[in-house]
């Protein structure tokens, strides 16, 4: 909600998901156009997607992999108007450096099925946009 709010004063169209409808009650009451959407079915409403230019990912994968793109990666190439697929990712995906420095270029050695979970994820985002021809960044934080 917080990224929601800086952005609306840009004056960005923001659209969003979210797991329960209490939430999506405020973030409608905040301008955002809010689809639930809780991984174990595509989201509904599932036009939220409609026009949109760019698109940021925060939803970690689980046992059975992303259900963003599981659910919705298609559909976002399917939509003309986006440019640009962000996905927000872990450093955990370094594995255990003892406290040596990694950086974007630093070999991926996930030490846990967590972090394989999201080395997977970045890889099946990255091979999708190279696919569809979108723009595609992966955020380690």
């Amino acid at each position: 909600m917080a990224l929601s709010r800086r952005l609306d004063t840009g004056g960005w169209d923001i659209r969003g998901t979210c797991r329960d409808a209490g939430r999506q009650r405020a973030l409608l009451a905040l301008g955002v156009r809010a689809a639930l959407f809780d991984g174990t079915a595509p989201m509904d409403p599932p036009d939220v997607l409609d026009g949109v230019t760019h698109v940021l990912l925060s939803i970690p994968p689980g046992d059975g992999g992303d259900p963003a793109y599981q659910h919705h990666a298609e559909q976002i190439a399917a939509t003309e108007s986006v440019n640009w697929v962000g996905y927000l990712s872990t450093t955990g995906v370094y594995g255990n450096r003892d406290g040596g420095w990694v950086d974007e270029t630093s070999d991926l050695r996930p030490s846990s099925p967590r972090s394989e979970r999201r080395v997977d994820a970045e890889r099946a985002w990255l091979d999708w946009g190279d696919r569809h021809g979108i723009a595609t960044q992966v955020f380690r934080l």
